[in-house]
């Protein structure tokens, strides 16, 4: 199996928020009330809380904006894997792959992560990419080598995980693969400018992959900078007034 991780150049932070807002409504609405000042207010505001929300992001520092929208993707993991793996399924490169597990990660940035990467190696080598690439490289040979890959699907996956992984690190087929997962994510209403992308093979597989929803949990450190953008919003808003 393999693992991808992402590099995040730019966060659409807003219409993110507006796109698993539903997700994450549920998500505060199952939440205890008396676990944030912050999740019983907006438990009180129910659809109301969109806007005050969206309010709230556009004041806080950028990495506290991080890690809030980190916990929010976290917390609304199946349904956006539900998503993202449907949407994968309509491309004819994407669906030659499926993820066991999407973390995302706020380290020096936000990183996507997707473990437990199965690739159907039977559909990846009748791609047509991967096909011109082998017909490029060995010629006369490519069916052949075809076959042989084949072969090594059937009795030797490991191998020829290795020789996958050396024809998705070409740079070619790394922008298609970021292209691919682009639109995926950005039809789903994550919308992003990906960086950096590393694919390795994962050295144990066995380990469990975060595929459940996480708990929507706030720091005491982050609580007290949403309580003060949450000031800076209503003090804005205020000033408004006629």
């Amino acid at each position: 199996m393999l693992s991808v991780s992402i590099t995040i150049r730019r966060m659409d932070y807003e219409g993110t928020l507006r796109s698993v807002f539903p997700a994450l409504s549920g998500r505060v609405r199952e939440m205890d009330p008396e676990s944030h000042l912050i999740i019983r207010l907006f438990q009180h505001l129910g659809d109301a809380a969109l806007p005050v929300l969206l309010g709230v992001m556009r004041k806080l520092e950028t990495g506290t904006k991080n890690e809030l929208l980190v916990r929010t993707l976290n917390a609304c993991g199946p349904e956006l894997r539900e998503k993202l793996d449907e949407e994968l399924r309509k491309d004819p490169f994407g669906r030659c792959f499926s993820e066991g597990g999407m973390e995302v990660t706020n380290e020096d940035g936000i990183l996507l992560h997707f473990r437990h990467v199965e690739v159907d190696y039977a559909a990846l080598l009748k791609n047509d990419q991967v096909q011109d690439l082998i017909s490029g490289h060995l010629g006369r040979f490519s069916s052949l080598a075809r076959k042989a890959a084949d072969l090594a699907a059937a009795h030797a996956p490991d191998s020829l995980e290795k020789t996958v992984l050396t024809l998705l690190w070409r740079d070619d087929n790394k922008e298609r693969l970021k292209a691919v997962l682009g639109h995926v994510l950005d039809v789903n209403g994550i919308h992003l400018e990906i960086g950096e992308i590393r694919i390795v093979q994962e050295e144990d597989p066995h380990e469990e992959a975060a595929g459940t929803a996480r708990p929507f949990v706030l720091t005491p450190g982050m609580e007290d900078d949403i309580l003060s953008a949450l000031a800076a919003y209503l003090r804005e808003q205020v000033s408004h007034e006629p």
